[in-house]
């Protein structure tokens, strides 16, 4: 009996699409959280706790941009492409305007902000990184292929892109770069990453001038985002107020130790987000159709491997 369950797993594991999408997902999270844990070992060799520490509180600001940049629309992008395929151009054109709005928003208001939590010898540099934040809007396009079951492409851009530019940072940081040099690779790497999701939009579905605004889709995510973007804010919110505010209450050098500590507490939080995220598509199909038992069993699946996956990594 343990041979034959054993047996039904391992084929759906080869089989199974969206198992597949995991996989490269994992693969891909693994080598950039692997280079960034790197960097950061190397950061604490060749820098001081002063600049270590403005970086990573830089850096703790910035995350807090996120809600604006993503208004909470990454699961309906992905289940209206999934069930309204004939309008993508539609979906996707409107998502995007739409992001960039809030990333917009959010660049001003933190803007106005960094006169009171930024040194004036960084604003410069955080203005510019604030407006190349905006560029995270274009991130819609992953939408696109994880709706597809198709992640393999978003991971191997993530990848190729963060692992070039986490090379370019080590190679400037160990011949004596400073916080600004690596804040500007940082910004140059948003925009090319941006870049290449326009790209890879062109070559797999031609339809990157097709591209529209409609009115009534927006006002479709208007009314289902709110919630979405609250619970964003808590998430980002819970992972990295403490480093801002160790930044203003108690010192940046106390943000550099703690940073580093809380990297590895973080990192298990993106393995339960990308199981979801692959099988949620498939999901969407079966719940629009008539097979509730299908609906049913993958469900049921999803949740067992997930509570299995737990139980591996906590013991």
């Amino acid at each position: 009996m343990v041979t034959n369950r054993l047996s039904k797993i391992s084929d759906f594991i080869t089989t199974s699409q969206a198992v597949r999408n995991v996989v490269w997902l994992l693969i891909e999270k693994g080598l950039l959280l692997g280079s960034s844990f790197l960097f950061a070992i190397v950061l604490t060799r060749y820098w001081s706790v002063t600049q270590l520490g403005e970086y990573h509180y830089i850096i703790a600001l910035l995350a807090l941009l996120a809600p604006f940049s993503n208004l909470g629309l990454n699961s309906l992008v992905s289940r209206e492409l999934v069930n309204r395929p004939e309008h993508t151009a539609e979906i996707i054109g409107t998502a995007i305007i739409m992001r960039l709005g809030g990333a917009f928003t959010g660049a001003v208001i933190f803007s106005i902000l960094s006169f009171w939590l930024i040194l004036p010898s960084l604003q410069p540099l955080f203005f510019a990184l604030l407006s190349a934040q905006i560029t995270h809007a274009l991130g819609v396009i992953d939408y696109y292929f994880e709706a597809k079951v198709q992640s393999k492409v978003s991971a191997i851009i993530r990848t190729t892109v963060g692992l070039g530019f986490m090379l370019l940072k080590l190679f400037f940081v160990i011949n004596g770069a400073n916080l600004s040099t690596v804040l500007v690779l940082t910004i140059i790497e948003w925009v090319l990453l941006a870049a290449m999701w326009l790209l890879v939009y062109q070559i797999y579905h031609r339809g990157l001038l097709h591209l529209t605004w409609n009115t009534n889709q927006a006002r479709f995510y208007l009314r289902r985002c709110g919630w979405l973007i609250m619970s964003s804010i808590a998430a980002v919110v819970y992972l990295k107020i403490d480093q801002v505010m160790l930044g203003m209450m108690v010192s940046i050098e106390q943000v550099a130790f703690y940073s580093l500590a809380s990297r590895l507490s973080e990192v298990w939080y993106l393995v339960p987000g990308i199981v979801v995220a692959s099988f949620y598509p498939a999901l969407i199909k079966l719940k629009s159709s008539e097979e509730n038992g299908a609906y049913s069993t993958m469900l049921q699946r999803m949740c067992d491997y997930l509570c299995w996956g737990l139980l591996l990594l906590r013991y």
